[in-house]
């Protein structure tokens, strides 16, 4: 597994969607982007399969004529139950959380402080 691998990327949206849950914060899609370090093109692929498969909420991704794409969220964008779930239920999402350690969390934790600051 590398840290670039989907479902790594997915684990770190889900799992700071759910910090900042917990925390009392209003998440926020760049710095979501900024904590999975995907590019727009990957971040856009990751985004739309979360909504697809109704992880998350309150987010979008749109495609336009230009070639251009724009994901953002309203301040609904939240994790769902099913979300919650999948983040502690799936074994891709299991491995994701192995993989990236005991290391994340403080990643993690900084990521949701720099929230509120926003």
């Amino acid at each position: 597994m590398a840290s670039d691998d989907f479902e790594v990327m997915a684990y770190k949206v889900l799992a700071y969607l759910d910090q900042c849950m917990k925390d009392g914060v209003t998440p926020n899609i760049g710095k979501a982007q900024e904590l999975a370090k995907a590019n727009l093109t990957y971040w856009a692929a990751i985004v739309s399969s979360l909504i697809d498969d109704g992880l998350i909420r309150g987010a979008s991704v749109e495609h336009y004529y230009d070639t251009t794409t724009e994901v953002s969220a309203g301040p609904d964008f939240a994790l769902t139950i099913k979300g919650a779930a999948f983040l502690r239920e799936n074994s891709g999402m299991a491995k994701a959380r192995k993989f990236l350690g005991k290391a994340f969390e403080p990643v993690l934790k900084a990521a949701v402080e720099a929230t509120k600051a926003l």
